[in-house]
């Protein structure tokens, strides 16, 4: 069930400064993965049996799925909750000749 907007001026740039932060979990969890040495180096570039097999790659793997579940879990209502701010935002690039 979807939120409905609080009545609070600023409860879009808080829930918007709380997607950011979101995404910039994800994007250094997936460096910490990418980081791992030997991912993607095996056949067609997946990673190998021995790389998944050592100690701190489950863990990389599991953060950054954590990481991943989390934003994805609040994106939808975010998007939902704020369809029309977010319109506004995207209108107001396009406009300015940024998008």
């Amino acid at each position: 069930m979807a939120r409905k907007q609080a009545a609070c001026p600023d409860a879009f740039p808080v829930a918007k400064a709380r997607m950011a932060a979101l995404r910039e979990a994800e994007a250094a969890a997936s460096a910490t993965l990418r980081a791992f040495p030997g991912v993607g180096t095996g056949a067609m570039g997946l990673t190998p049996d021995a790389v998944k097999a050592a100690p701190g790659y489950r863990a990389a793997w599991d953060g950054y799925h954590d990481a991943a579940r989390a934003a994805r879990a609040y994106a939808g209502p975010f998007v939902r909750t704020y369809k029309r701010e977010l319109a506004d935002e995207r209108a107001a690039r396009r406009a300015s000749g940024i998008l």
